[in-house]
């Protein structure tokens, strides 16, 4: 029978294989990450606190008085690593954008159904026209501004293919292709330049 820190265990490894499939070479901080969460987790059970659930990369525990000083130490580090980490992985860094549009418009995971909108309204440039609720109000010219470098470095952009119920990314051209696609199933008619 699979104890609570097994299952802590299993639900980190998938949380990360999802994200880390955008930083494919970033084993070794990926180990470092779940060493963390792991130590982490077995501090806060030892302390008789329940952990319910698994750390996102992005988790900030640096400030967290529950921890010992070692381990917000440690967080300190992991968050400036992380940062550095998105700089050579600009997939990841707008997985970890799209995400948080996600919770800041239903609070879900993914901005579903809403990748394309979001698409154009980085590529128009007009801060104003936010084309999802922004609940959280994550939205400020700072994070516009990083959506749209992102959106050039990258050279694609990324959606949620229900077949696989994946986070994908696709090169520009593919991506273009499957817009054309979903616009024309939905009006019957090609769809717009």
């Amino acid at each position: 029978m699979a104890t609570a820190r097994d299952q802590f265990i299993k639900l980190q490894a998938r949380l990360l294989d999802m994200r880390f499939e955008f930083a494919p070479d970033e084993h070794e901080a990926r180990q470092r990450f779940e060493q963390l969460a792991l130590a982490t987790y077995d501090h806060l059970s030892a302390a008789g606190i329940a952990v319910g659930y698994y750390f996102p990369p992005t988790s900030n525990f640096a400030s967290n008085e529950r921890l010992s000083p070692s381990l917000r130490e440690q967080w300190k580090n992991w968050t400036n690593e992380y940062a550095e980490l998105l700089e050579r992985n600009p997939r990841l860094e707008l997985r970890d954008m799209l995400h948080l549009i996600g919770e800041s418009h239903m609070q879900n995971s993914w901005p579903y159904g809403f990748e394309q909108r979001i698409q154009e309204w980085v590529d128009h440039g007009d801060l104003e026209e936010i084309p999802f609720i922004d609940g959280h109000g994550i939205v400020t010219a700072k994070f516009f501004d990083r959506l749209r470098t992102l959106r050039r470095r990258c050279g694609g952009w990324m959606f949620c293919d229900q077949r696989s119920v994946q986070v994908v990314f696709v090169p520009e051209a593919e991506w273009q292709d499957l817009c054309t696609t979903q616009d024309e199933r939905l009006t019957g008619r090609p769809r717009k330049p």
